[in-house]
């Protein structure tokens, strides 16, 4: 059932599940409203962007000294904490960096960035509320989820930026992010789904979780926020 309904997001023409449109949200921008009635449980979009994976097994298993170098420059530039747009995965560890899907190309559509992206991709443009989330966020392995000839246009992409993965106490080298480093079975990628029934035309609402002290994009709204 899971790989049908991920499968069933990329196809197109397709169901539409949601829309973007300017949110309800004082001095947010675009929001993600439910196009019809869903169930709980029900999954709504996929979060787009450039997938940055954790340490490797292999290393995390010896303590050698190896030392996680990934979390300091997104891969869309700048720093971690100034990217509004890094999504953590819980379930596969590492992360997703979609502020380069704000404005960008999407399986051949492309946007501006006052515009709106293909709605089945728009997971980044999901607001935060506490009282008032009602989706979270699975991730998962895409090898997982659909074979090798259904991966030809994901709303994901391994890291290639040519910045430093990981340092290694073994070998007492950098990793860096390459070409010789894009292991396809590593792409990873996440989904919204409903955490309970939400209404036509009802705003969808994640609660982002941070902990303080907050990083800099949500400094000064973050705390209050409902």
């Amino acid at each position: 059932v899971i790989k049908k309904e991920i499968h069933q997001l990329l196809c197109k023409p397709r169901q539409q599940l949601v829309e973007v449109r300017q949110s309800r949200l004082k001095g947010a921008g675009h929001g993600v409203f439910a196009a019809s009635t869903v169930l709980e449980g029900s999954f709504l979009c996929l979060y787009p962007g450039i997938y940055t994976p954790p340490l490797p097994s292999h290393v995390m298993m010896i303590d050698d000294g190896s030392k996680y170098m990934a979390n300091i420059t997104a891969p869309s530039g700048g720093a971690i904490e100034e990217n509004a747009y890094i999504l953590n995965l819980q379930e596969v560890g590492g992360y997703l960096d979609g502020r380069a899907h704000v404005a960008g190309n999407i399986n051949g559509q492309a946007w501006e960035e006052e515009e709106v992206p293909p709605t089945a991709v728009c997971g980044h443009l999901i607001n935060h509320s506490v009282k008032e989330a009602n989706v979270q966020v699975w991730s998962f392995r895409w090898s997982d989820v659909l074979d090798r000839q259904n991966q030809k246009e994901l709303p994901n992409e391994l890291r290639c930026d040519g910045s430093p993965w990981y340092f290694d106490g073994r070998s007492e080298e950098v990793v860096w992010f390459t070409k010789a480093t894009q292991i396809p079975t590593l792409l990873s990628g996440a989904v919204l789904y409903a955490t309970r029934t939400v209404f036509q035309e009802e705003e969808l609402y994640l609660n982002y979780g941070l902990d303080a002290p907050y990083p800099v994009w949500a400094q000064g709204w973050y705390e209050g926020a409902s």
